[in-house]
């Protein structure tokens, strides 16, 4: 398993147990939650802007971190 992405987590063993504990969300979750495409989603993690994990040719997404990434990212419009 290796840890992507914008904030990226160190590989120790406390955080990859954290990773095995919390909800892991797919490519289409992610983008269904994003309100984008999923390509996006792909495009992202291929550039590290989204904190991702690579399980073998798998992509996925802890919920905490994507959770994380839209309050860093969210601007309040007027």
């Amino acid at each position: 398993m290796r840890l992507h992405g914008a904030g990226k987590l160190s590989e120790s063993p406390a955080n990859l147990r954290r990773c095995a504990v919390e909800k892991l969300l797919t490519v289409s979750e992610v983008a269904d939650l994003l309100k984008v495409k999923p390509s996006t989603i792909y495009t992202w993690a291929r550039q590290d802007r989204i904190p991702h994990i690579r399980i073998g040719r798998l992509v996925r997404f802890v919920l905490s971190q994507i959770e994380e990434f839209i309050s860093r990212r969210w601007t309040r419009r007027e």
